[in-house]
């Protein structure tokens, strides 16, 4: 596409003389090799030096982009039919191929997966796995879980390294907190320093936007606005709240939430839980399009000062001036949180950021009081009993992950020795990118200029896998401890955790250049996703250790690359939206299969506790709708033109396996409350509609399964973009 090169009649293809993989026979890690050129990395160590192969681009790529000079064809044929079994040796072999084909062959149920998929891949999966003390489980959480315990034992042990050394104390402090009678001293100071003396207000006068701003710079705590910046000034976004999976906050939590209000503030704060619920709505909702304007353009009220704000969280940072540049939402930031916070009396919104202070720092202070609402603090699913958190190793491991979670993902990043897949990872990204391109430009609502506009985008995105590069550099991780002399082994928990969130937040508001240092996510987190500053970033969490050799990319190669097609689906609605007055018909389309799902989504039969009613979710069921497509597509150029299968006791060719993957990838098991709200709430579907859903539609799943037309997971009537 640049250059401006003609377009052949036909989309790329791999020429059949050359595949991008060695033959079938080859284990799958000879298989999954890249060139990386610009590095001359020609080693990818998965226990083996690893041949050379050309993945990232196909012939003839050179200069012309992601798409090759031949990006498509309108009237391209779809691929033959693919045989629906094998008859062949599978090339994964070893005993983590054997555990992986257990796992899921026991997850399977008998039966014919064209009734009902879900049911069909999850069924026994959802039998076989407890929810131990979660409102949900699923393969995430497991993965959630293994770095939790992986972290754990790490900081047992301990570590010579300096730069390290604050961690580790952290954790050892965390865990020998005793009860001194000090506690309350402790919180007040902590209200003290942020300019909550007065907690619990039953009026003030202060400035909450001095409050927040203060509140975000020395605690790292922001439930209304995080901060970042960009090459032109400041970023605003809407806060992540505490309750991430719903657009609403039923009223089934009023009462946990104003218990935990009361034990923090000694008296009955119910109108905090009327607050939250209309945070949340607000908060939840999609993203607008955001503008640039300076902070003397910024709309203020005598409740809520943006220029407040931002000097009260730079400060000592960066000069905040009436010029400085600030982006940002004009509707759910600029109209609804300066309405909200301005609609409610300072004294209440003053209570609310006390009450998200004391959350956060309730592990640190071991009296009676805090103690309680340790579950509530440490919990990723906040308002369900979380049987983890009565470990206290769990609850200081995730304090100390909160902490620095750019040094812990180093760690764990090294011990498992994850540098080593990144050159794979890298050229699944460039295949995600390309097969993306292709796959929409197939579409005749994207006209060949939008996809150029697209094309650039996708072609500008950065890729960063699982820890920040700077803290691989042991002069980095010693200057980030220098601020308070790396001496920690006789602090307080609380007072080093005050230490190493400060110094974070100094180091992050103030760096002037990108990526910064720092982990972007929460460090349990498992989705890649696109970041702000134009990075697709793949976490930890995204990687399993459960499986090893092949059997680790058997495992991975579907799952991180409809990730990744996820992501970037997201990044091609986003364009659409800024674009939306030159492409109309193309914003439109959103609506429109939008509307189809919803539509669909009425005739489906799904086994849950109440019918699927909630509204939130429309944006992620056309994402999933087109990411699957995009997803298999590069699934099936990087396995190759064979279609058997590869594991050993499983009947299904490969097509068929890349669809099992993706169910099981999605199979959840719910508390019957949380999978209630899900279902009224919810921010994502419920899992049989996240699975069923997408694939009723796909042309590819009903061709590898051999669908009859008119069965439940081949409807008659169609869903496409």
């Amino acid at each position: 596409m640049s250059g401006g090169s003609e377009a052949p009649a036909t989309p790329w293809a791999a020429p059949a003389a050359t595949s991008i993989f060695p033959p079938r026979s080859q284990p799958l890690r000879w298989r999954l090799c890249v060139v990386c050129s610009a590095l001359g990395v020609v080693v990818i160590g998965i226990g083996a030096s690893l041949a050379l192969q050309r993945i990232v681009s196909g012939p003839g790529a050179g200069s012309r982009g992601l798409l090759e000079s031949g990006r498509r064809s309108r009237g391209s044929t779809s691929s033959p039919s693919m045989p629906g079994r094998r008859d062949s040796a599978p090339s994964c072999v070893g005993e983590s191929c054997r555990l992986l084909s257990r796992y899921i062959s026991e997850s399977l149920q008998d039966g014919d997966p064209c009734d009902n998929f879900y049911e069909y891949v999850c069924a026994n999966w959802s039998a076989t796995y407890q929810l131990q003390g979660e409102a949900m489980y699923s393969e995430a959480v497991m993965s959630t879980r293994e770095l939790e315990d992986k972290l754990t034992a790490m900081l047992a042990v301990g570590i010579e390294d300096t730069g390290s050394r604050a961690m580790f104390d952290l954790y050892n402090a965390c865990l020998n907190m005793s009860t001194s009678g000090s506690e309350k001293l402790v919180f007040q100071e902590i209200l003290d320093s942020v300019g909550l003396s007065g907690f619990p207000y039953a009026w003030s006068l202060a400035s909450s936007a001095a409050v927040a701003g203060r509140l975000l710079r020395i605690t790292g705590v922001a439930p209304f606005v995080h901060v970042s910046l960009t090459d032109s000034g400041i970023m605003l976004h809407g806060a992540r709240t505490l309750f991430p999976d719903f657009v609403y906050v039923a009223n089934a939590h009023r009462g946990w939430y104003i218990d935990a209000a009361r034990r923090i503030a000694h008296m009955p704060m119910p109108e905090l839980f009327d607050f939250e619920q209309e945070l949340v709505a607000l908060l939840s909702a999609p993203l607008e399009e955001f503008v640039t304007v300076s902070v003397k353009e910024l709309e203020s009220t005598a409740e809520w000062n943006w220029a407040e704000f931002l000097t009260n969280a730079m400060f000592g940072i960066r000069t905040i001036a009436t010029t400085t540049k600030v982006t940002y939402e004009p509707k759910r930031l600029g109209v609804g949180l300066l309405g909200l916070v301005s609609s409610t009396k300072p004294a209440l919104v003053l209570n609310y950021l006390g009450f998200r202070l004391a959350l956060a720092y309730a592990p640190m202070l071991p009296g009676k009081r805090f103690r309680k609402l340790n579950d509530v603090a440490v919990a990723h699913t906040v308002g369900w009993e979380d049987g983890w958190g009565e470990r206290r190793s769990h609850v200081c491991t995730v304090i100390a992950a909160r902490a620095e979670p750019g040094l812990a993902a180093y760690l764990l990043a090294v011990q498992s020795k994850h540098d080593e897949n990144e050159p794979v990872l890298k050229s699944m990204a460039e295949h995600a990118k390309r097969d993306v391109l292709e796959f929409l430009g197939e579409m005749s609502w994207v006209t060949e200029s939008f996809l150029a506009k697209l094309e650039h985008r996708l072609k500008t995105l950065k890729t960063a896998f699982f820890a920040p590069a700077e803290w691989r550099k042991f002069a980095f991780r010693t200057s980030q401890c220098r601020p308070f002399n790396c001496a920690s082994a006789n602090l307080r928990a609380v007072d080093l955790f005050r230490k190493m969130v400060v110094q974070r937040q100094r180091r992050r508001l103030a760096a002037s250049r990108r990526p910064f240092p720092d982990y972007p996510l929460d460090l349990f987190e498992t989705d890649s996703r696109v970041l702000g500053d134009g990075t697709l970033f793949v976490p930890l969490g995204a990687v399993r250790g459960a499986y090893h050799q092949d059997a680790f990319w058997e495992y991975h190669l579907p799952r991180v690359l409809l990730q990744m097609s996820s992501a970037l689906m997201d990044v091609f609605r986003d364009v659409s939206f800024e674009l939306r007055s030159n492409y109309t018909d193309l914003h439109n389309r959103f609506a429109v299969a939008e509307s189809c799902l919803r539509e669909d989504r009425l005739s489906m039969s799904e086994a849950t506790s109440v019918p699927f009613s909630s509204n939130g979710t429309a944006r992620e069921d056309v994402r999933d709708l087109l990411a699957v497509a995009a997803a298999f597509r590069a699934y099936s150029r990087l396995i190759g033109a064979s279609r058997e299968g590869t594991l050993p006791g499983l009947p299904f060719s490969n097509d068929q396996l890349f669809f099992v993957h993706f169910a099981l990838n999605r199979c959840e098991r719910y508390d019957t409350a949380y999978e209630d709200q899900l279902l009224r709430h919810g921010r994502r579907a419920h899992a049989r509609y996240r699975v069923n859903g997408p694939l009723r539609h796909s042309i590819s799943f009903n061709r590898a399964f051999q669908c009859r037309r008119g069965s439940y997971m081949n409807p008659r009537r169609k869903c496409v973009f």
